[in-house]
């Protein structure tokens, strides 16, 4: 009878440790996937960024855009949903 209780406890024991090693894993994979969507936020921003620096008022960069109130607008609405 000892013994059973013994067995009961020991897989009881096995279950818990692999649910725990279960949610480890994914709460890695769940912190992998946030890196991965901040990485592509971050370039996001850059590419933002430097669409608007390139469209200043004077910027040789790409003086068609930089008369366009509606790329500007949306570019503006851009960086601001990413700050």
């Amino acid at each position: 009878m000892a013994q059973q209780q013994q067995i009961a406890h020991q897989d009881a024991a096995r279950r818990q440790i692999l649910v725990r090693q279960l949610a480890l894993q994914d709460r890695a994979a769940e912190l992998a996937r946030m890196e991965q969507r901040a990485q592509l936020l971050q370039q996001q921003r850059d590419n933002l960024l430097q669409i608007a620096n390139n469209r200043r008022p004077g910027s040789p960069a790409n003086p068609r855009l930089h008369n366009d109130p509606i790329i500007g607008r949306n570019v503006r609405a851009g960086l601001d949903t990413l700050e």
